[in-house]
């Protein structure tokens, strides 16, 4: 039936018609889905009351709520959307600051002869750790610049399934990609974090090492810090994380990103500790299969236990990224089915 031009339906100018639900739903093509059915209460009438009457009419085949209170769900949406991404950013940077330690560690290892003879010519450690800082700097800046840049360039992408899931779920499609000078700053700061973390302590050992003992080679190239300080640290984010995990009323994205923290830092104490053994054995067991060939395997991960375990810390973090990100998106696919 037609609705004549009066009272709600005068806004739409008479063009609001009466239909069967099951009849709409095969002529749009959503056979199965009921998105919602907007009830407007004559003047005069007790909200509450009618919310209550039609409650009991339709338990146990649909929830009764104001407008007001889909608002909220979708706010609740938008937040768990920020905290999937942040938590997603958080391994982001956790994983490129390892990378980027293990590739400007090399870096200055490299350079540790040439940094030498900088000393021995009056160059003083400050001025040494500056020098490095400032190409750790340059290197922030073109980095996030690029990102910046292929960012923006891949968030058409990301914005097409977002409006798509938005329009699915609550009829409103996203179609302006918005790049705000927050996101700029955001992308500087998180480029320098990475940068810095990665040179902050090879600049730091390179100051300190003699010119005379590296120039006369007797400074051995294979050695690595004890790495004490970083032993304390990551005792107490251990520690910390499982105190956390361990709270039953502790916010869920906090126990997420605690068992996070204890996965990678397990993975850590084992790269460092329990790979050697492993890799040891492996080599005698492939010395058996490939003779003169198999006992070489995994000399040159001994030979470098550090660097190793941010390797291995590395692709752990990619991994579970992954994994999150999978399990989130599967977990919300059933929930929509269900």
């Amino acid at each position: 039936g037609v609705l004549q031009p009066d009272g709600l339906a005068r806004a739409y100018g008479g063009q609001v018609i009466v239909m069967d639900v099951y009849s709409l739903q095969a002529l749009v093509g959503r056979k199965g889905w009921l998105d919602r059915i907007d009830v407007v209460v004559q003047e005069g009438s007790d909200v509450g009351s009618v919310m209550a009457q039609i409650a009991a009419r339709v338990e146990g085949r649909a929830t009764v709520r104001t407008s007001a209170a889909r608002d909220n769900w979708v706010e609740s949406a938008l937040l768990a959307v920020r905290v999937v991404v942040s938590a997603l950013m958080v391994i982001a940077i956790l994983v490129a600051s390892l990378v980027s330690y293990s590739a400007l560690s090399l870096f200055v290892d490299r350079r540790v002869p040439e940094i030498a003879l900088l000393r021995a010519a009056g160059l003083e450690s400050r001025r040494v750790r500056r020098f490095l800082y400032l190409d750790a700097a340059l290197l922030a800046l073109v980095g996030a610049a690029l990102g910046t840049l292929a960012g923006h360039l891949l968030s058409g992408g990301f914005l097409t399934a977002l409006s798509w899931i938005s329009g699915l779920l609550q009829g409103v499609e996203i179609h302006t990609l918005d790049l705000r000078i927050s996101t700029l700053i955001t992308a500087l700061f998180v480029g320098g974090v990475v940068s810095f973390t990665g040179v902050l302590v090879p600049a730091r050992r390179a100051a300190k090492l003699s010119p005379l003992e590296v120039l006369s080679a007797s400074v051995d190239e294979e050695s690595e810090p004890t790495g004490y300080g970083f032993d304390v640290l990551l005792g107490v984010a251990l520690v910390t994380a499982a105190i956390v995990a361990s709270m039953p009323n502790a916010p869920p994205m906090a126990r997420v990103a605690a068992i996070l923290v204890l996965g990678l830092g397990g993975l850590s104490v084992l790269a460092r500790f329990g790979l050697q053994w492993v890799l040891r054995q492996a080599g005698r067991l492939l010395d058996r299969l490939y003779p003169g060939v198999g006992r070489l395997a995994g000399a040159s991960f001994v030979a470098r236990p550090a660097q190793t375990t941010v390797a291995v810390v590395c692709v752990a973090g990619v991994v579970a990224g992954i994994t999150i990100s999978l399990s989130l998106a599967q977990s919300a696919a059933r929930t929509l089915d269900a």
